[in-house]
């Protein structure tokens, strides 16, 4: 999926276009951004070890938060479900 560049621009898509990638005092971020699933949200890319969901949504859901980024109705369902198997 392509995003426009107006979606991205809220819902995270620009974050290195938009110097937030380049934040190194975030480790979140550092992680987030290290992956190689391009600029796929979590509706479209899910960790292949389903042992690693928790902390990727947990991450994920983090660096929307600090950055003040919107989440689709895609990204929340698939969030909910990765989250669900937290056990902490």
């Amino acid at each position: 999926m392509r995003w426009t560049r107006t979606r991205s621009r809220t819902s995270g898509s620009g974050l290195f276009a938009s110097g937030t990638g380049n934040d190194l005092e975030d480790r979140q971020l550092l992680i987030a951004s290290e992956a190689s699933k391009s600029d796929s949200g979590p509706a479209a890319w899910k960790p292949t070890n389903h042992g690693f969901w928790c902390t990727y949504a947990k991450d994920y859901t983090h660096i929307k938060s600090v950055w003040k980024l919107t989440t689709t109705d895609e990204e929340q369902t698939a969030l909910s479900s990765m989250l669900d198997t937290c056990t902490d």
